[in-house]
C-alpha cells in the first residue's frame, strides 16, 4: 500500500519549504483522513486540502466552520484544475455534513483573486504595527503599570490566562473559536518556534495576555488581547522594558479597514441567514441568491421579516446577490477575528 502520509509529506516540504518538526507535527496532529481531500493517478498524489473544523461566534451565535489548510498542486501538474475539483469537492462534504461557512487565509497575494473566482470574498483585514519603546513612550502618557508575568506553555491550557484569552475572544461580534484540543496543538507548534506566552496583571487582575515567537530583534505577535486601549499599549510597553527585543511586530486582525487578511465562502447559505435574521430582527429585505455551481441547493429566493428566514416564490423586490456578495451583507460592521490558525 502506497505510503500516503509519506508522500504528502515530502510534496509539502517540497511546496511550502517548513521544517521537518513542523511538518511532523501538523501530520501527526493536524492530518485527518475524514477532512483530508487528495487528487491522484495510480499511487501519485498530485493535489491535497485539509479541512480543519472550528466554532465561528457570531453576533452571540456559533457556526460550524471549517478552515481550508495545507492547500497545495504538485509543481508539474499546475494549472490543470486539479485545485478547483478538490475545493469543489470539499464544499460539497461541508454542505453535506453542516458545516455553514469555510475560511481560509491565502499564502500570497495573486491568490485572493483565484480563491475569489470559488466564491470567497476578503471578510478578514489586519492591522500592521512595529512598536519600539520610543515610539509608545513618545505617544502615551501616564500609562499604567502593567506587571509582567511569562506563562509555562504546558501550563497555559485552563490556567487563568486561558480563561481570559478565552473571555475576551468570546466579546468580539465575530471571531474564530479555538478548542482546548486545537489550542494543544498551536502550543506545540508555539514550542517548536521557542515562543512564549505573557500576562499583564493590575491590581492582581489579568488585564491583558501576548503570544509571541522570536524574530531576529523584535518579537513577532501572534495574539494580543487586553481589556482596553490603555491597558493594551501598556503591556507593549512593559514587554519591551523587560525583555531583550528591541521591536514587536504586530499584525492584529478584527479591524473595519485595513490589510486583506482571510476569506471566507457561505457553505449553507439558509442556515447562515437564519442566524442573520435572528442577530438583526429589524430587518425586512428580499434576496436572491444566485451563481452558486458547486452547491446549487444556495440559489433561490429568500425573504427575512422581523427576525424570521423564510424561502420564498420568485419576487421581482429581491435583491440579487453571488455568494461572495452575500459575505458583505452578513459580516457587515461585525470585524470578524481570526488568529492563531498555524498559518
Amino acid at each position: 500500500m502506497i505510503d500516503e502520509i509519506g508522500q504528502l509529506k515530502r510534496l509539502w516540504k517540497r511546496v511550502f519549504g517548513d521544517e521537518d518538526a513542523f511538518i511532523d507535527l501538523y501530520f501527526r496532529e493536524r492530518h485527518d483522513a475524514e477532512h483530508t481531500h487528495l487528487y491522484k493517478e495510480g499511487n501519485e498524489i498530485m493535489a491535497q486540502l485539509q479541512r480543519i473544523p472550528y466554532p465561528f461566534l457570531y453576533r452571540g451565535f456559533c457556526f460550524n466552520m471549517e478552515y481550508v489548510s495545507g492547500v497545495l498542486t504538485s509543481p508539474e501538474h499546475r494549472n490543470k484544475g486539479l485545485m478547483k475539483r478538490l475545493m469543489k469537492e470539499a464544499h460539497r462534504k461541508m454542505y453535506q455534513t453542516g458545516v455553514h461557512i469555510a475560511t481560509l487565509i491565502p499564502a500570497e497575494e495573486w491568490l485572493y483573486g483565484y480563491y475569489g473566482n470559488m466564491e470567497y470574498s476578503t471578510i478578514f483585514h489586519c492591522q500592521n504595527e512595529m512598536l519600539t519603546i520610543e515610539g509608545l513612550s513618545a505617544k502615551q502618557t501616564g500609562l499604567p503599570q502593567v506587571a509582567l508575568e511569562e506563562i509555562d506553555l504546558d501550563k497555559f491550557l485552563f490556567s487563568p490566562a486561558h480563561h481570559f484569552y478565552e473571555e475576551l475572544l468570546k466579546r468580539k461580534k465575530c471571531a474564530v473559536l479555538h478548542t482546548p484540543e486545537d489550542l494543544k496543538i498551536v502550543l506545540s507548534d508555539l514550542s517548536l518556534a521557542e515562543g512564549k506566552i505573557w500576562i499583564g496583571k493590575r491590581d492582581n487582575k489579568i488585564v491583558s495576555v501576548v503570544i509571541a515567537v522570536p524574530s531576529e530583534d523584535r518579537w513577532r505577535i501572534l495574539e494580543k488581547l487586553s481589556i482596553d486601549a490603555r491597558m493594551d499599549k501598556a503591556m507593549c510597553l512593559s514587554l519591551l522594558q523587560t525583555t531583550e527585543k528591541q521591536a514587536l511586530s504586530v499584525s492584529q486582525s478584527g479591524v473595519k479597514k485595513g490589510v486583506p487578511f482571510g476569506m471566507a465562502r457561505i457553505i449553507n447559505v439558509e442556515e447562515v441567514l437564519r442566524l442573520y435574521a435572528l442577530s438583526q430582527p429589524q430587518k425586512e429585505m428580499a434576496i436572491s441568491v444566485i451563481g452558486d455551481t458547486d452547491i446549487p441547493e444556495n440559489n433561490g429566493y429568500f425573504r427575512i421579516d422581523n427576525g424570521v428566514l423564510k424561502r420564498s416564490a420568485p419576487t421581482s423586490d429581491a435583491v440579487p446577490y453571488t455568494i461572495a456578495d452575500l459575505n458583505q451583507l452578513v459580516f457587515e460592521e461585525t470585524t470578524p477575528y481570526i488568529s492563531l490558525m498555524m498559518n
